[in-house]
């Protein structure tokens, strides 16, 4: 019996574990501004020549300084080994979170090309699992 209980346990572990779900562009962009909110920072368009990146600028001018700059990873490319995401947005960005427990007061945060562009749809999925 104890066996039995165990492995409906086991079992009702690793079958909710896979229908977590991926947070909302809109929300995964909230907890960024979230995590932002306690630094003095605004975000700003990059515009490049194939993209155009999100970046968190400081609102502080840091002319004749030294800036760290922080780059996020990729995201959520993928949603599995073989399904390719809508949308690269990380669910945790780690640039930002390593951005915030930096003292220094020049920094900017940039994200990877596609990542937090909800109104800007300049590209397709084959912009980041394919080389351009």
């Amino acid at each position: 019996m104890k066996y039995k209980i165990f492995c409906f346990i086991i079992f009702s572990l690793v079958f909710t574990g896979c229908f977590t779900s991926v947070p909302s562009l809109e929300q995964r962009y909230t907890k960024l501004m979230d995590m932002n909110s306690k630094e003095s920072f605004k975000s700003k368009p990059i515009k490049t020549g194939s993209f155009t990146l999100f970046s968190l600028q400081p609102t502080v001018t840091c002319k004749d300084s030294i800036m760290h700059v922080y780059i996020e990873g990729d995201g959520l490319a993928w949603k599995t080994r073989t399904l390719i995401s809508d949308d690269p947005t990380p669910i945790n960005p780690t640039a930002l979170s390593l951005m915030n427990q930096d003292s220094f007061t020049c920094k900017v945060y940039i994200s990877r090309p596609c990542q937090y562009m909800t109104v800007l749809r300049e590209f397709t999925s084959l912009a980041w699992h394919q080389r351009l």
